[in-house]
């Protein structure tokens, strides 16, 4: 069974499975909120025990339950851009704040 315990101004959902204990970050959210999520947890729990639903492989057991038996979807800041050169930067800069400087200022 899920429980969820406040730390500060988050909480927190702990559950077991396969004799180990879980733990993820729910949030600043309400009671209401923690517990509906725990809940959640629960009906994932069951899932994964009854065989209904496995765990991938690159994802560990939390971050699958957080994300309601989902693997989490990579975010568009977490993704990896093209490195910029520090000239590129200095010209997007002058072009932005052309219009704003003097023509003597440089």
């Amino acid at each position: 069974m899920a429980s969820i315990q406040r730390k500060g101004q988050s909480w927190y959902c702990q559950f077991y499975w396969q004799n180990r204990r879980y733990t993820y970050s729910v949030g600043r959210v309400t009671k209401n909120q923690a517990e509906a999520k725990a809940t959640k947890t629960d009906e994932i729990v069951g899932l994964l025990d009854r065989g209904v639903l496995k765990v991938p492989e690159a994802v560990d057991v939390a971050t699958f339950v957080k994300h309601d038996g989902h693997p989490p979807v990579a975010e568009e800041s977490q993704k990896v851009s093209q490195k910029t050169h520090l000239s590129e930067i200095f010209e997007n800069y002058l072009t932005a704040h052309a219009a704003a400087q003097e023509a003597k200022s440089l």
